[in-house]
């Protein structure tokens, strides 16, 4: 939570998050970019689909095929964008 207050306050961005699923669910939140360390991809795409909110995901998108189709069928699902950079 201290890195991501320090950034926040270095941005001006008004909230500041350590866990993903409140992040995906603030109503003040429409899109989320997805820059942490592979293993948490799955976790924090997952849960800003499932609120129905755009990705912008580093590559690679998950930790194997099989998450990438779960993270992709479901950003279809929610008829939302989930791009890979």
């Amino acid at each position: 939570m201290e890195s991501a207050e320090k950034s926040a306050s270095q941005f001006g961005v008004p909230h500041a998050f350590a866990d993903s699923n409140e992040l995906a669910h603030d109503p003040d939140v429409d899109m989320v970019i997805a820059s942490v360390k592979v293993p948490d991809h799955y976790d924090a795409v997952m849960a800003t689909l499932n609120a129905g909110k755009h990705v912008y995901c580093e590559w690679p998108l998950g930790l194997n095929t099989s998450q990438a189709i779960e993270m992709n069928n479901l950003a279809t699902a929610k008829k939302v964008h989930l791009n890979i950079y």
